[in-house]
């Protein structure tokens, strides 16, 4: 199903938009979540680190195959991915 899901994006621009539109919902619902998770010191680390990694994917592919990103707010969006993860892995500062 997924597959099917991913060629329809790929193939209707309308399909597109209402299926980023719908994503908006989830991806405000995670950033609650995750916000939880922190305050209460809750994660498992190889979980985490899945989720980094397919994060990172699913952003590239997104932005350069889905071209859902605009070539002006691809800097941000590196930015911001690096925040993250080395937020997440608690890199010490430099």
């Amino acid at each position: 199903m997924m597959r099917v899901v991913e060629e329809v994006t790929n193939v209707s621009d309308s399909f597109r938009r209402e299926r980023t539109a719908r994503a908006q919902t989830w991806i405000e619902a995670s950033r609650d979540a995750v916000a939880t998770l922190q305050r209460e010191g809750r994660a498992d680390p190889l979980l985490a680190a899945r989720a980094l990694s397919l994060m990172l994917s699913r952003s590239a592919y997104v932005t350069f195959v889905l071209e859902e990103e605009g070539a002006e707010s691809i800097e941000g969006l590196a930015q911001t991915l690096t925040r993250l993860w080395v937020n997440a892995l608690k890199v010490p500062s430099a």
